[in-house]
């Protein structure tokens, strides 16, 4: 405010000593300030936060879901009947129900969500779209491997519930993923939300492409093809303890 009085005050000094109006604020203020936001045009913290925290909301009620299914078979010893086909046909058709309901969840909240909290939206949907399958269908086979850990949905529950703040605090979406202790770098790298987010707002805030980032797009393929092996295993393993 003071700045504000100081320049005003300067520029009536120049006027009474016979300069313009126009001269008298060149005099003032030689270099005007040009603010121009490159991807968050209001500047607001809301709209840099709620892109990721849509996503978190989508994998976290992912989680909950599948993981707390994988722990009530174990619950109810139902693992031999769900696997009796064979394991990879009992984790994809359980996982093929929440690959159809989170997708179509994702592409209500791209769409949806987005217009109504007027969220910048600058990558191409075709691409993004391919991404949210992506990290859906590396999600279904780490949330089987977290749920045949447990026998208690209530147990499940509670930790898939509790564990949404510290998710999102190691995935280097809230302060920088370098500042981090090494070793929660390792365990934020063994999280699909970490590559995820990058490229997710890396599309979404800065009109990116899926392809301009193919180290952390082979990070989330990687992570596909460890949780779904760990996956089979643990459950071949828990199915032939049980029989």
């Amino acid at each position: 405010m003071s700045h504000g009085w100081g320049g005003s005050e300067a520029s009536v000094l120049s006027e009474k000593e016979g300069m313009s109006t126009t001269i008298a604020m060149e005099n003032v203020m030689p270099v005007n300030l040009d603010y121009r936001p490159l991807f968050n045009e209001r500047s607001s913290y809301g709209a840099f936060l709620l892109p990721g925290l849509l996503a978190l909301i989508l994998q976290q009620t992912l989680l909950i879901g599948l993981c707390e299914s994988v722990a009530g078979e174990r619950q109810r010893s139902r693992l031999s009947e769900w696997l009796g086909s064979g394991i990879s046909n009992g984790i994809w058709g359980k996982g093929l129900f929440y690959l159809i309901l989170f997708s179509s969840y994702g592409f209500f909240f791209l769409n949806v969500n987005y217009k109504l909290l007027n969220l910048p939206m600058r990558g191409n949907g075709l691409e993004l779209s391919l991404l949210l399958l992506l990290f859906i269908v590396t999600l279904i086979p780490m949330a089987q491997f977290i749920g045949s850990l447990l026998k208690s949905q209530l147990l499940c529950l509670q930790m898939m519930a509790f564990s949404t703040y510290p998710i999102f605090l190691i995935t280097g979406y809230s302060w920088p993923f370098e500042s981090l202790p090494l070793v929660l770098q390792w365990l934020s790298n063994l999280l699909p939300t970490t590559p995820f987010i990058v490229l997710y707002t890396a599309i979404v805030q800065s009109g990116a492409s899926l392809w301009d980032n193919p180290s952390v797009l082979l990070h989330l393929i990687l992570l596909f093809a460890f949780y779904s092996t760990i996956c089979f295993v643990r459950l071949r393993y828990l199915a032939g303890k049980e029989l």
